[in-house]
Parts: C-alpha cells; sequence; structure tokens
C-alpha cells in the first residue's frame, strides 16, 4: 500500500465508514416510502423529493474519498499533508453518515 502505517489507519476508517454508509442507505431505501423530506429548509411542499436523493450524500461522500485517496498517493512525499488529507477525509465521511443517519431516523 502506498501509504505510512501510520496513516492507514485513517484510509481504513474512512472506507469503512463510506461502505458502512451506502449499505445503511441502500437497506433503508426498501423501505421509504416515494417521496421523503430532504430539503428541510424549504418551505413544506418543497422539502419533499424522490428517495432516490438519500443516495446522494453517500455517493458524494465515496467520490471526495477517491479524490482524497488519489491526491495522497501523489502527494506521497509529504507525510503531514496527506495526513491532514486523510482527517479531511474521515471528518467529512462522519459528517455525511450523521447527516443520512438523520434523515432516514427521522423518515
Amino acid at each position: 500500500m502506498f501509504l505510512a502505517k501510520e496513516l492507514r489507519a485513517l484510509a481504513i476508517c474512512s472506507s469503512v465508514l463510506c461502505l458502512l454508509h451506502c449499505l445503511i442507505v441502500a437497506i433503508s431505501f426498501i423501505g421509504l416510502q416515494a417521496e421523503i423530506p430532504i430539503f428541510y429548509s424549504r418551505p413544506n411542499e418543497q422539502q419533499l423529493a424522490h428517495k432516490a436523493w438519500l443516495f446522494l450524500l453517500p455517493s458524494l461522500a465515496a467520490v471526495i474519498q477517491l479524490a482524497h485517496l488519489s491526491f495522497a498517493k501523489a502527494l506521497n512525499s509529504s507525510r503531514h499533508i496527506v495526513e491532514i488529507l486523510l482527517q479531511i477525509t474521515l471528518f467529512l465521511q462522519m459528517l455525511a453518515f450523521a447527516i443520512s443517519l438523520r434523515i432516514i431516523l427521522i423518515i
């Protein structure tokens, strides 16, 4: 693997969280109604969206993780930048997971 041993834990944690995020959204997708409230800052009727929009956060988080891992591989010589990049990736994964989980639990 291209990451230092100390940094692999960050990459593995964010990858596992990303897979768990996708799995929870996919499992909950089956039991949801056709339209769900996602856009809570809008007025009543405009809050509703098709339930497929629930996959926006996990897919966006996965794309960000792939981009960050690509940057980390390209910047492998600068350990501190790679560590910061992986910490940001893990934080974004946790944030997207928390938002999706909150939406699913509210519904």
